[in-house]
């Protein structure tokens, strides 16, 4: 077992949740949501199955794919920061791919390390994000103070 069997293991199991829970909270549901959801899910999928001696060559794929999806989950999330945060993540997931199947990159930094990386501070910032909305209470038209 080495990072490239745990990385995309551990991203379907918490940033594809994280990303479904975003798009609930939307309402209604609509097709970039549902499309946000698929992507990320496709694209950590194909990530987890390339990470098989054989299938290595599906990695482009699957990270070009997981760039798809951040980049639609940028108009889920719940404040600007954290979109601009999406998008740079979908950006770099598509370097990515680029990275391995197109041409290497003359960077010092694989692009899949750049990504993991903000993959973290995503995961806590959209779990913060999440449990704040959580904790501040709706008010509805019927319990709105009214103005006389």
């Amino acid at each position: 077992m080495n990072i490239q069997t745990v990385a995309p293991a551990l991203q379907l199991l918490i940033v594809v949740p994280l990303v479904g829970l975003l798009a609930r909270r939307r309402r209604p549901l609509g097709a970039l949501g549902l499309g946000a959801v698929a992507t990320v899910t496709a694209g950590s999928a194909v990530l987890v199955f390339s990470s098989l001696q054989p299938y290595w060559p599906l990695t482009v794929v699957g990270a070009a794919l997981l760039g798809l999806g951040w980049l639609a989950s940028a108009a889920l999330v719940p404040n600007r920061r954290l979109a601009v945060l999406s998008v740079v993540l979908g950006l770099t997931a598509i370097l990515e791919a680029v990275d391995i199947g197109v041409w290497q990159l003359p960077i010092p930094v694989a692009p899949v390390w750049i990504r993991l990386l903000l993959e973290l501070v995503w995961i806590g910032w959209a779990a913060a994000s999440l449990r704040s909305a959580v904790r501040q209470p709706r008010t509805s038209l019927a319990s709105a103070p009214s103005a006389v």
